[in-house]
């Protein structure tokens, strides 16, 4: 079973372990979820994201990658 504590505090280094050169906003993005996890938004609302910026910057992959957390590999 999975801890969900050590999870939560290591919620950066799962959506960024494949963001290279992104820490910022991995780390905000990582700050939304945790409050949002963490009962401090709320639950009614959906939690929305908008990432701007040129092309290849990684956009849709920190997209994929916090799908990924939110939904499951099965998703």
């Amino acid at each position: 079973m999975i801890d969900v504590h050590f999870v939560a505090l290591d919620l950066e280094r799962i959506i960024g372990a494949k963001i290279i050169g992104q820490r910022g906003p991995v780390r905000s993005v990582a700050s939304a979820i945790r409050l949002r996890e963490n009962g401090w938004i709320d639950p009614d609302r959906p939690l929305v994201m908008l990432f701007l910026g040129s092309s290849g910057v990684g956009k849709t992959e920190l997209a994929k990658q916090i799908a990924m957390y939110i939904h499951g590999k099965n998703g």
